[in-house]
């Protein structure tokens, strides 16, 4: 009976040792990314397959730091969503792609560190998994190909609605909330005019941003 019991925990032991991660990150688990004022910035962490097959990756967020005032998207393999989500997961790859983890990241003006931390695991094995920190800097300085006068906008706020128009380049819009969690994205073009409605929000403060500027929204 005894040599029985033995022979079952040394099977669990071997198993556990021979249990490794199916994939590998890179260039590291941490990277530490520097934010241009008024510019979004991309940081991202890739994972390769070391299986020989098909591997479905999942991710929890442990920790976001990002403040409500910055612009902060996630992004995973085939998927972008909208703010940063407290979980997801990628599409299966194989050993001719890659999974990744990516954060598009935009202070404004604003100065300060952030931090984002996002277990990454594999989605038959959820103790086989990486840390992935994301470290961020703002320092307010504007990058060098930002130093140019800023793009002529034409926003005007209204109770129901906000209008868009006569950009001079492509620009980036966002909606977010007083908690960071971005409502509404939307790419305008050069001189068109976009009117995003605003019927369905609740009463409260809310901020409108671009690439070069930022705006209070009272809902009233």
């Amino acid at each position: 009976m005894k040599q029985i019991y033995f022979c079952i925990v040394f099977s669990l032991f071997c198993n556990v040792l021979l249990a490794q991660k199916p994939f590998v990150c890179t260039p590291a688990t941490t990277v530490s990314v520097p934010l241009p004022a008024n510019t979004f910035t991309t940081a991202k962490i890739s994972m390769v397959n070391q299986t020989s097959g098909s591997l479905t990756l999942k991710w929890l967020k442990y920790a976001n730091t990002i403040p409500s005032t910055w612009a902060a998207n996630l992004c995973d393999y085939n998927t972008c969503y909208t703010g940063v989500p407290n979980l997801g997961t990628m599409s299966p790859i194989s050993g001719l792609t890659e999974g990744f983890i990516k954060f598009d990241v935009n202070p404004f003006s604003y100065t300060g560190s952030a931090t984002a931390v996002i277990y990454v695991y594999s989605g038959s094995a959820p103790t086989l998994g990486d840390t992935l920190i994301f470290n961020f800097t703002a320092s307010g300085v504007t990058s060098i190909e930002n130093e140019k006068q800023p793009v002529q906008e034409n926003i005007s706020l209204f109770p129901d609605a906000v209008h868009i128009q006569n950009f001079e380049e492509r620009n980036e819009i966002y909606l977010t909330d007083m908690q960071g969690r971005t409502l509404f994205y939307q790419t305008v073009m050069p001189y068109s005019h976009e009117i995003i409605s605003t019927q369905h929000l609740v009463l409260g403060l809310y901020f409108i941003r671009t690439r070069y500027q930022s705006y209070k929204y009272f809902k009233q």
